[in-house]
């Protein structure tokens, strides 16, 4: 016979307040502080990418390529870059 899920609950109290608090210690640092683990990402890899959209729409000239990466490359078509996304 099984018994009652409220008994588990009770028997596994330590173990269920655990695994909640859990997350909350993983993610201490972006939660409770001003640092963030995306930030380094957006910064070195999206910023440049809207930078350089910016500057073009700005100066009339719609971006469909990108000359700074590599020996250049296809910008409007890059789905990474969002550049028609809201």
């Amino acid at each position: 016979m099984r018994q009652p899920l409220y008994k588990w609950v009770e028997e596994n109290r330590k173990a269920l307040l655990f695994l909640t608090a859990l997350p909350f210690l993983w993610y201490a640092i972006p939660l409770f502080t001003d640092n963030s683990y995306f930030f380094d990402d957006f910064n070195a890899q999206y910023r440049p990418w809207w930078t350089y959209a910016r500057n073009r729409l700005l100066s009339g000239e719609f971006p469909l390529w990108n000359p700074h990466v590599f020996g250049g490359m296809p910008y409007y078509t890059n789905p990474e870059t969002s550049l028609c996304l809201p």
